[in-house]
């Protein structure tokens, strides 16, 4: 599906965006899913790995994986569990 959709002029996939589908995978899942794609042919620079996850230690190991494969581009969104997030908790979390 990847490939179908860069052959079609797509500049890039989102993997386990903002849709809810991300929270069902495990960092491991999340992990061989990118690295089985990459077995595919398709260029790590045309990939945006979707970390969007409430552990911090799984956002880091997700994104030094995909790092390691050569992914360079992630779609992060903040811890959004406890509330309110202060502007300042937001940084820091960056």
């Amino acid at each position: 599906h990847c490939l179908d959709l860069l052959q079609r002029g797509c500049q890039g996939v989102v993997l386990f965006g903002t849709t809810g589908e991300g929270f069902s995978f495990s960092v491991e899942a999340r992990i061989k899913a990118v690295e089985a794609i990459l077995a595919k042919g398709i260029d790590p620079k045309k990939l945006i790995v979707g970390i969007i996850s409430s552990p911090l230690d799984d956002v880091i190991e997700v994104a030094k994986a995909s790092l390691k494969r050569g992914c360079s581009s992630f779609l992060i969104a903040p811890s959004f569990y406890y509330q309110p997030v202060t502007e300042e908790g937001v940084i820091t979390f960056y």
